[in-house]
């Protein structure tokens, strides 16, 4: 008699932490086997073979055959398990792989985008500070030019405005000694 190897359930959650595992693993170690056995069969079909299909139609007759079943059913499922396990751990670690990549060329890119930003806006300024002495320079002589005009005109401004004033002041004198 073969001794089986399962861990000892200590705890009524581990208890049912294993039952549960047992109620998946085991249909689908079953599903395994029976696709591996279809495919037998339908290839022993094709070859006329008559092994594949006694197989198939094999029955367990005892407890002790129906639990040994059973672990084969579990371990197989328990290694598809594992495999599947192994390929979604493989590739996580490749999408993060890749993750990280594009954040880093993102990362460069944003700040390369800065740097060139940033030499043009120095650039700008250069340009603009330029600019304005070009125009400072320009206007200053203007400036010197157009002071001694403007003089003048607020002085003709101002004594057009007095005549005006006097000339009302006259007129309104005139009307108040007619009426």
């Amino acid at each position: 008699m073969g001794t089986t190897r399962e861990p000892v359930a200590t705890t009524p959650i581990a208890q049912a932490q294993q039952l549960a595992e047992r109620v998946v693993l085991i249909p689908l170690g079953a599903a395994l086997e029976a696709r591996d056995r279809i495919t037998g069969a339908v290839d022993a079909i094709v070859t006329n073979s008559t092994e594949a299909i006694e197989g198939i139609v094999a029955v367990t007759r005892s407890r002790r055959t129906l639990d040994r079943q059973l672990k084969h059913y579990e371990r197989r499922g328990g290694k598809a398990r594992t495999e599947l396990e192994r390929e979604v751990r493989k590739t996580r670690s490749r999408l993060e792989r890749e993750a990280r990549h594009s954040r880093v060329r993102a990362e460069r890119r944003a700040r390369e985008a800065r740097r060139g930003f940033e030499h043009q806006r120095t650039e700008a300024r250069r340009a603009i500070s330029s600019n304005v002495e070009t125009l400072q320079s320009r206007v200053a002589p203007l400036r010197d030019r157009v002071e001694p005009v403007r003089s003048r005109f607020e002085n003709v401004v101002q004594n057009g405005v007095s005549a005006g004033r006097k000339l009302v002041g006259d007129a309104q004198d005139r009307i108040s000694k007619v009426a």
